[in-house]
């Protein structure tokens, strides 16, 4: 891919990719660090979070697909314009979709007495631990949509997962800093402090490990000379 532009692997500083196995092992063999997307990381720390609470979420799960039959859809659907809705295993956000759907159902229930679906709801036991879930989610919801934004900085994500693992301390086995889905995190961590004004407080590793991005007064990056932390420039 790279001959189609004219270049090599020399040309490449850096890899951006998601921290899956292959694009570790690529950026391992190219012996290039790698800087995984958060978003993907993000995503793996609220799967796993998820997964100590699946009862919950099973429970809902079939009060959904029940209520699909057309015996309960038939009556459901004379007194509401919610549509019942499932949850998918590849995607964290439709369950939480689908448990802010059960939510509004059993509200509106509340009020008007849908016929046909009192023995499908949850119990009040179980029904708490959907608005638990539910507001865990929000949480995680919000964090998602702050990593889509274009101006956010390494330092800014930083903050956002340290926010999180102090409300939610398992999440750090996938968002701490030295986290073992983190190839490179002196190469992170330098960037990290760079971008807050802390470049004083970088190691001789940290240097190291991002002298791949030193310029040379040409413009160009130089990607074999270690050098001093104040003598580092970073491309724009």
């Amino acid at each position: 891919m790279l001959e189609v532009f004219g270049k090599d692997i020399s040309n490449v500083v850096d890899f951006i990719a998601d921290n899956c196995n292959t694009d570790r092992l690529i950026a391992q063999l190219c012996d290039k660090p790698l800087l995984g997307c958060n978003s993907h990381r993000f995503y793996l720390a609220v799967v796993d979070h998820m997964s100590t609470h699946t009862d919950a979420i099973d429970r809902v799960d079939v009060f959904m697909f029940k209520l699909r039959s057309p015996v309960s859809s038939a009556k459901y659907r004379k007194y509401t314009h919610f549509k019942e809705l499932g949850s998918n295993r590849t995607r964290w956000s439709y369950t939480y979709v689908m448990l802010q759907r059960y939510l509004e159902i059993n509200e509106y229930n509340q009020k008007h007495e849908i016929a046909g679906i009192e023995n499908l709801l949850l119990t009040p036991t179980e029904h708490k631990s959907v608005e638990f879930m539910s507001k865990k989610l929000a949480n995680f919801d919000s964090v998602t949509k702050a990593l889509e934004s274009e101006n956010l900085t390494i330092q800014e994500v930083r903050v956002l997962f340290d926010s999180i693992i102090g409300t939610y301390p398992s999440t750090a086995t996938r968002l701490a800093s030295d986290a073992f889905v983190v190839l490179n995190p002196e190469f992170e961590c330098s960037l990290m402090r760079n971008q807050s004004g802390k470049s004083s407080e970088l190691t001789s590793a940290d240097v190291n490990a991002v002298k791949c991005l030193k310029q040379t007064p040409t413009g160009k990056i130089d990607p074999v000379e270690s050098v001093p932390v104040d003598d580092l420039s970073f491309a724009a």
